[in-house]
């Protein structure tokens, strides 16, 4: 989506004002989720997830607060994940917004966050490089490449770990999935471990070989193995799957160039009788 139609989009949905009010605050912030995927893919966002600085949480609810908005609870059933042991079983952690009087049901809620549970760095002397500002708005994005990689970092360290919120987890699969159609200009420039994850991860079909690509991945970072070692130690299930499909359609092939072959020479025989 343009810069321009962006901006409208989220100026006409309310995201303008708590976006002034961060900034005026001096709160390190910028938009995570929905909203980064919806600036490349035209998607409608339910919630608008703002990271903050970690230790300036409390200063972003306090501004939103007195700024016209409400804090409401995590309510939403779809993050809901009563088997959850590491983290919330309600929803994401950090705080919820409305603004004052708004329809609960026709309103994007504000989410705010800690940044490092979206593995984003928003130091004092990160926060200008890792993010900027959409053209003449307050809004501000995560870089492209960036969001990409901590996506990816997210979902591989979230994915092996059972004890973890699983619909959030849930989330984070769609934000990546979403990742590897817009942002495919980008792949070229992650790291090695980041490469092999995006070829192997949605490739392979059995849980477990995925989980040994995340840890694959933590070891070529680690620079105890190379890609070319850690590809062939997982499973390749969809190979073999390619194999056997190619091999029927290939058997389908044959019996339809014999079928072919009989009505021609059918075909032969009853023009020379005739």
């Amino acid at each position: 989506m343009p810069d321009a139609e962006i901006f409208h989009f989220i100026e006409k949905s309310g995201a303008v004002r708590p976006s002034e009010i961060l900034e005026a605050a001096g709160v390190r912030w910028c938009f995570v989720g929905d909203l980064v995927v919806a600036r490349y893919y035209p998607l409608m966002p339910s919630d608008y997830h703002v990271a903050i600085a970690d230790e300036q949480l409390e200063t972003a609810r306090a501004a939103l607060a007195s700024h016209g908005f409400q804090e409401l609870p995590q309510t939403h059933l779809r993050f809901s994940d009563r088997r959850a042991t590491k983290e919330s079983k309600t929803g994401w952690p950090g705080f919820r917004f409305l603004p004052n009087g708004a329809d609960e049901w026709g309103t994007c809620s504000i989410i705010i966050m800690p940044a490092t549970f979206w593995h984003l760095d928003l130091s004092p002397n990160s926060w200008e490089t890792n993010t900027y500002f959409v053209t003449n708005t307050p809004c501000r994005f995560p870089q492209k490449l960036l969001y990409f990689r901590l996506i990816i970092d997210i979902v591989a360290d979230r994915y092996v770990d059972g004890q973890l919120n699983d619909a959030i987890t849930g989330y984070f699969l769609i934000q990546y999935s979403y990742l590897l159609v817009f942002a495919r200009d980008v792949i070229s420039s992650l790291s090695s471990e980041d490469q092999f994850f995006v070829e192997l991860f949605d490739k392979v079909i059995l849980r477990s070989a995925k989980e040994k690509v995340c840890f694959q991945r933590q070891r070529i970072r680690a620079g105890s193995i190379t890609p070319e070692a850690a590809k062939a130690l997982i499973p390749r299930k969809d190979l073999e799957v390619a194999a056997i499909k190619r091999k029927y359609q290939a058997l389908a092939a044959n019996s339809q160039s014999n079928n072919d072959n009989v009505e021609n020479r059918e075909l032969n025989t009853q023009s020379h009788n005739s």
